[in-house]
């Protein structure tokens, strides 16, 4: 898929990747390169948007550490990475797309992982498959603006599940969800969001074809991580949900850090869903805690 061309990241030190999956598909990488010996952090995204959502945070951690490597990636049908294969994609399976990223181009080494929405479901099922690798390498987790399992208190709007069912069966050729920044901006954000930010965020969610919304909102509505959460005791873990967000509420924000043994949990006044614009700052500090952590190796 093409990515909007105004929201792609800036600077000279990028490379652009690729990382295999089990499928014979691909799912496209950008590395920031960083000094060699430190920690490697990695971010996942979010459903219908692409690795561009992390630039705000990208941009501000590598402007306070220059040195930083950091991988971002498309998630299974999002962006510039390969179609979903099949007609069912469960969370699980973009755990183990985070699984293949971390093997092609982050093997060995400490890691600080961070997920967004989806992105965090897709962390929290690489705990759940991998319990060896969050334990022995993983220095820490921000886990912002996601839930471990559906909001059993959410309505969804009329006719919604069966719409998003027939969008999967559409090629994704088809556009995905009918959108604008004045829609973007009720429904992702929070209170006076920064104009540009809204265009960006709008500008990625009208490149996501509707196959793979469809697809990834099944996926959603069926996951189920809260085992998973459990296998993090000892893993500094937190969770950051903006105090309007309407897709991932403070309930559920809540219910994350309950069931991760050790988390510490954020609520950002005012902010809504898309935390990487309106919360820079304060995602940038809690990586830098989380960077600057006991390393994994060194942990009792």
């Amino acid at each position: 898929m093409n990515r909007p061309a105004q929201v792609m990241a800036q600077g000279t030190a990028v490379r652009l990747l690729s990382a295999a999956l089990p499928d014979g598909s691909e799912v496209a990488v950008r590395e920031h390169p960083g000094e060699p010996g430190g920690p490697t952090l990695v971010l996942a995204h979010g459903w219908c948007l692409a690795q561009e959502s992390w630039d705000p945070v990208v941009t501000e951690l590598r402007r306070r550490r220059p040195g930083l490597r950091v991988l971002t990636y498309d998630q299974p049908g999002h962006g510039a990475s390969s179609p979903i294969h099949g007609d069912r994609i469960e969370v699980r399976d973009l755990g183990r797309a985070l699984g293949a990223v971390l093997a092609e181009h982050a093997p060995e080494g400490e890691l600080v992982l961070g997920g967004h929405s989806m992105g965090g479901m897709t962390v929290m099922a690489l705990a759940g498959l991998q319990p060896d690798l969050v334990r022995e390498r993983v220095r820490g987790l921000l886990l912002a603006a996601t839930m471990a399992r559906p909001d059993p208190r959410r309505r969804g709007i009329p006719g919604e599940r069966l719409v998003m069912g027939l969008m999967a069966r559409f090629p994704d050729s088809w556009p995905g969800l009918p959108t604008t920044p004045a829609m973007t901006a009720r429904n992702l954000f929070g209170a006076d969001p920064d104009p540009e930010a809204v265009e960006a965020t709008s500008a990625l969610t009208a490149a996501t074809g509707g196959r793979t919304t469809g697809l990834c909102y099944g996926a959603i509505m069926r996951h189920d991580e809260v085992d998973a959460l459990g296998g993090l005791s000892g893993v500094p873990t937190f969770v950051v949900t903006g105090s309007r967000d309407r897709l991932t509420p403070v309930r559920r924000g809540r219910h994350v850090a309950a069931h991760a043994p050790g988390s510490t949990f954020w609520s950002v006044p005012g902010a809504g869903h898309m935390l990487a614009w309106e919360a820079t700052d304060l995602l940038v500090d809690r990586l830098e805690r989380l960077l600057d952590a006991t390393p994994a190796a060194a942990r009792p």
